[in-house]
């Protein structure tokens, strides 16, 4: 997600990071990010109460795109065998999309 962000941020996808269990405090949350080189938004999200209540299939860790619109353009769930450069064709779909 890293190469997405830097590859097509300028474009206009932006990538949002939440995390349930992983990490009990945002400043390990943080700290994980730089050493991960990760520059979007990452967020706690304790319990799970925001994926609960906005996304349709609340999961981990399940990839939404979402589309100029506001609405899930694309939903990748654990073991779906999708492949990266799958996703990168959605998300290069998605931006082809929002210049029209």
């Amino acid at each position: 997600m890293v190469k997405w962000d830097e590859a097509y941020r300028a474009e206009g996808l932006t990538i949002i990071q939440l995390y349930s269990s992983c990490f009990d405090t945002m400043e390990k949350l943080r700290e994980h990010a730089k050493k991960q080189g990760i520059a979007f938004p990452v967020a706690l999200d304790p319990g799970g109460q925001t994926m609960k209540k906005y996304l349709r299939r609340p999961s981990f860790p399940v990839r939404y795109l979402v589309g100029a619109d506001g609405k899930v353009a694309r939903e990748w769930e654990p073991g779906s065998g999708v492949k990266p450069e799958d996703m990168e064709s959605a998300i290069q779909e998605q931006l082809a999309r929002r210049k029209k």
